[in-house]
């Protein structure tokens, strides 16, 4: 019981029954203090920043995570763009010149972007082929 007659919480845990049972005693070295120091729910102040530390490396993983999902999917959505482009551009060579709807300058623009996308991917996987 507290001075004021009401009853003195409890630490849970071991480290807190040691701690309760270490201050009962009268055990007032500085040592002992540090050693079996309790703080909320009856954890140690290692075991705390072990929490804490254990809490940053989980929220690093999960940003991490998330990082990888927007760069999944912004893979998939040019994958995509690229897969309409192709498509496109394949059309009007094979459509005969009565159904092909896009105009001279669109199609010169598209062949452009086209030849720049895949002028690209070639370039990135023989660069990685070579190693550089």
């Amino acid at each position: 019981m507290s001075e004021t007659g009401e009853p003195r919480p409890r630490p849970i845990g071991d480290r807190g029954r040691q701690t309760e049972g270490a201050l009962v005693a009268g055990d007032s070295s500085d040592a002992a203090r540090r050693e079996q120091d309790v703080f909320d729910e009856g954890r140690t102040e290692a075991e705390l920043k072990d929490q804490a530390l254990r809490g940053d490396a989980k929220r690093d993983e999960q940003f991490k995570s998330f990082l990888a999902w927007v760069r999944l999917l912004a893979v998939g959505v040019g994958t995509l763009l690229v897969v309409i482009l192709a498509v496109i551009y394949v059309l009007h060579l094979i459509l005969p010149e009565g159904q092909q709807w896009l105009s001279d300058d669109q199609f010169d623009t598209l062949s452009g972007l086209f030849t720049g996308v895949i002028g690209t991917i070639v370039i990135a996987q023989v660069r990685k082929g070579l190693g550089s």
